[in-house]
């Protein structure tokens, strides 16, 4: 049986897996072919998990972008450690139960502004009904599977990037999501 003929991606949505791939290698010998195969299956992840996590990335950049509708602000420069003669600006945003940084560089190609975090102890519209505070962390693990980090208060999954920098955080009560924190890398 040819390892391409016969082949499926089940999802079953567990605690414990995001994704589930069922392979028929039959009497192929051709294993490079076959974890070829399987790498590419795992690379592209389950739609649900990279959708809700990309999902997750959107959400918790406007709430970086703007905590709530009159923050804090607070504001430091500092020279950008790769050039003296850049300066970066970081603004910090405080609320009620919410808090962001974000940076924003002098050099011309890096005037976009970018998220460094936010953290969220409060319920917000912009986020998902299945990841807000009080969420259980049963649904969370059966939306976006097993966690990268899991310490006895929080669960920490890795954003979409190029780096394994840029994570979501859920802080719990040992059953209840009480406080989210997402952070991404700038160099």
């Amino acid at each position: 049986m040819d390892v391409l003929s016969n082949w499926s991606l089940n999802s079953d949505n567990s605690a414990s897996h995001c994704c589930r791939l069922t392979l028929a290698l039959g009497q192929t010998t051709d294993m490079l072919r076959s974890f070829a195969l399987i790498a590419a299956f795992l690379a592209a992840s389950h739609p649900t998990c990279a959708g809700d996590l990309d999902e997750l990335d959107k959400v918790g950049r406007r709430i970086a972008a703007q905590p709530c509708p009159r923050p804090l602000i607070t504001a430091k420069t500092e020279k950008n450690i790769h050039d003296e003669t850049v300066k970066d600006r970081y603004i910090t945003q405080r609320c009620p139960k919410a808090e962001s940084e974000i940076f924003r560089s002098s050099a011309s190609q890096y005037k976009k502004v970018t998220p460094l975090f936010a953290s969220l102890s409060r319920t917000d519209s912009r986020v998902p009904s299945a990841f807000q505070i009080g969420a259980s962390l049963s649904r969370i693990k059966s939306r976006l599977g097993t966690p990268e980090v899991e310490k006895a208060d929080s669960i920490t999954y890795l954003l979409p990037s190029d780096t394994r920098e840029e994570m979501v955080t859920f802080f719990h009560d040992g059953t209840r999501v009480v406080s989210t924190q997402w952070s991404w890398y700038v160099d």
